[in-house]
């Protein structure tokens, strides 16, 4: 793993991040949360799971919107509801599905270009070549995995 890998990894695990959303539309949030005058999210480690849900959706976005250095407003507003789907899935970091609220949340309380910061950063973050890179050294560490190396046959 090249050392910038190893500083995102570090990073990421030593200094979660914490995002602020000014609450402009409560009407979706639960009543509980109606009141708030702001909500966190905050983007934890996470697991194996958390991020295969995350690659599912990330690459379905093209990756020159994916890898963009320069931000398109333009083509960013397209994948809006996308970008909605990961930054909820991190922001839960649980392996139940995130609350309902959380996409349409966002989606109404900060613009295209805040969306698209919030997912880039937690994107590059995670950099999604790293964890699809981690699923394979997962599977071929992780002693319940099947080793396809080993000739053995699993006996009932």
């Amino acid at each position: 793993m090249d050392k910038q890998k190893q500083d995102i990894l570090k990073a990421l695990i030593e200094k979660p991040t914490t995002y602020t959303i000014d609450v402009k539309d409560a009407s979706m949030l639960p009543d509980d949360l109606k009141g708030k005058q702001t909500l966190k999210f905050t983007v934890k480690p996470p697991t194996l799971e958390v991020l295969s849900k995350c690659a599912s959706i990330v690459m379905g976005i093209p990756e020159d919107i994916r890898e963009s250095k320069d931000l398109n407003i333009d083509e960013a507003v397209r994948y809006r509801s996308e970008m909605a789907q990961v930054f909820s899935i991190l922001a839960h970091g649980k392996q139940d599905d995130y609350p309902d609220w959380y996409v349409s949340f966002i989606l109404n309380n900060v613009t295209a270009k805040e969306l698209y910061m919030l997912f880039y950063e937690s994107v590059l973050k995670l950099q999604t070549d790293f964890f699809l890179n981690s699923f394979q050294i997962a599977s071929t560490s992780n002693p319940m995995m099947m080793n396809p190396k080993n000739d053995s046959t699993p006996t009932n």
